[in-house]
């Protein structure tokens, strides 16, 4: 063999071995760049899960502030309600009993013969002023 022939064959196994090496290496870098690729877009992916965990957190403690702050109102209309519901009954069994005693003056104060007189002795004097549910008492 001729020894240009040797040193070429030499220098094509270096080359070649050099070549198989820097393409493991190539391929390594390609792989471990689209791994951190990967792994950023992981990350990127959980924070914004973070931070749309917590913008639901922070619409959850409105939410309850503002639940909170219903009830308390629920609270105070059902007081109100309670108060007319109270004033109501009053207003109402009052009227029922001037109903009745117009009805009953009605029925028995004017008889045949009696002069406007009589029938204001018999009425007997005005009512007193009205207070704050009806007749004062």
């Amino acid at each position: 063999m001729d020894p240009t022939l040797g040193v070429a064959l030499l220098a094509l196994t270096g080359t070649t071995v050099t070549a198989v090496f820097a393409y493991r290496a190539s391929t390594r870098a390609t792989a471990a760049t689209a791994q951190a690729n990967k792994q950023a877009n992981d990350i990127n992916e959980r924070a914004n899960e973070l931070q749309w965990v917590q913008e639901l957190r922070a619409d959850a403690k409105d939410a309850r502030k503002e639940l909170s702050d219903a009830r308390k109102e629920i609270v105070d209309l059902q007081l109100q309600v309670d108060d007319m519901s109270r004033q109501l009954r009053v207003s109402t069994r009052e009227l029922e009993q001037l109903i009745a005693e117009i009805q009953l003056a009605r029925r028995t104060a004017w008889r045949e013969g009696m002069t406007i007189e009589r029938f204001r002795e018999y009425i007997g004097p005005p009512p007193p002023p009205a207070g704050v549910n009806g007749r004062q008492r």
